[in-house]
């Protein structure tokens, strides 16, 4: 791991718990790289993090009369520029999820926000998470129904996916769920579907919106502690995922692993394939986010070495894979076939680092992805 890789981390950790007990790594009085260090912050969406960090690092060096780092003028006003545009994208996004569950629960459908902003709120400064698209969950029977509601109000977006139809309205997308989460694993889907539906018809919890004046149905906190894990590890297999989500997670596990009944969690992990994948990033969370092992239900510290295998990954890639895939993805194809040939050796480059961590679910994704690849050629 790199210098300012190491800072990033601190800062990240800080920035979540609003302190940290080790040492600011530097190997200089006052040297960050701060070109590289942000540039890390900014590919996985916790700038604002990142600046809250610096701030109880300014502190603890003023605590012990030790000369401050300073952050470039310029780099500190793009961080403060984008805080505002923040805050204002959470006042934006929070009317609009009022504005849906009113229209929603009128025709006597009752929609349930999944992660995205119901996470702010767990945060120290909910301001300081980066905003994402909206996510409705709504019953598979009243799908269609609400589907046809939303139209009426904002842009309908492409076909309807294994899980969800995609609106919009200006800069801001919608999901409207029928599905939460496609495990991995065929033969866990059904079990996982039939579970999904049977718990999250009975949500009773209402969660005040940080950003505005109301509150919102959200899953039960066990059902969101698995599925908040799955939607990390299915992206992480499928293409890519950032820390902002394993933050979330994190700041979950924290926030709720008191009222979970262990062996039930125990259970439905095993059940839908999923204890492997929480071990592992469990102790990605312990060992580089700052959790206490106490909090981490199945914490496993032999898991180490393949949690620091995830989080290469994870800086190296950035937020939903978008960065860092090498110049074989910057390479520009005429032919049809080199575009297929060049798409098939990113998929074995990206599938050959995580099949030496999770072997037997990059191997079943790959079927999936190969059926998707040949759906496409028909189009």
């Amino acid at each position: 791991m790199t210098l300012f890789e190491e800072q990033f981390l601190w800062l990240l950790r800080a920035g979540l718990w609003g302190k940290e007990e080790s040492k600011f790594p530097m190997i200089a009085p006052c040297y960050i790289d701060w070109s590289s260090l942000l540039s890390l912050a900014k590919r996985q969406t916790n700038l604002l993090l990142v600046q809250d960090g610096l701030e109880v690092l300014l502190a603890m060096q003023t605590a012990r009369q030790e000369e401050r780092v300073v952050i470039p003028p310029r780099g500190l006003l793009k961080i403060q520029n984008m805080r505002m545009q923040t805050q204002q994208i959470h006042r934006d996004l929070n009317a609009i999820i009022l504005e849906i569950d009113t229209m929603l629960r009128k025709v006597g459908i009752s929609p349930i926000l999944l992660k995205g902003e119901s996470m702010s709120a767990i945060y120290p400064r909910p301001e300081s998470r980066n905003c994402g698209d909206i996510d409705l969950y709504v019953d598979p029977d009243d799908y269609a129904r609400a589907a046809a509601l939303l139209s009426t109000r904002f842009e309908t977006l492409t076909k309807t996916t294994e899980k969800h139809g995609s609106f919009r309205r200006g800069r801001y997308n919608i999901e409207l769920h029928f599905r939460t989460l496609v495990p991995q694993r065929p033969w866990c889907r059904r079990a996982y579907d039939d579970y999904s539906r049977s718990v999250l018809s009975q949500a009773k919890e209402r969660l005040p919106l940080p950003f505005a004046e109301g509150k919102v149905l959200v899953p039960p906190v066990t059902y969101n502690a698995i599925f908040l894990l799955g939607h990390i590890y299915h992206h992480f297999i499928e293409g890519g995922i950032g820390l902002r989500q394993i933050c979330d997670w994190t700041l979950f596990v924290d926030r709720h692993g008191a009222e979970w009944d262990r062996e039930e969690l125990s259970s439905l992990l095993e059940r839908f394939g999923m204890m492997d994948a929480w071990r592992v990033f469990g102790c990605m969370s312990v060992k580089y986010l700052g959790l206490s092992p106490d909090k981490m239900p199945f914490y496993d510290e032999r898991e180490q070495e393949r949690a620091e295998r995830v989080l290469s990954i994870v800086l190296r890639e950035g937020n939903f894979g978008r960065y860092g895939r090498g110049a074989l993805a910057e390479k520009k194809e005429d032919s049809f076939s080199r575009k297929k040939s060049k798409s098939l050796r990113l998929f074995f480059q990206r599938a050959k680092l995580r099949f030496s961590i999770f072997p037997k679910d990059v191997l079943l994704y790959f079927p999936k992805w190969l059926g998707e690849s040949l759906s496409r050629l028909s189009l």
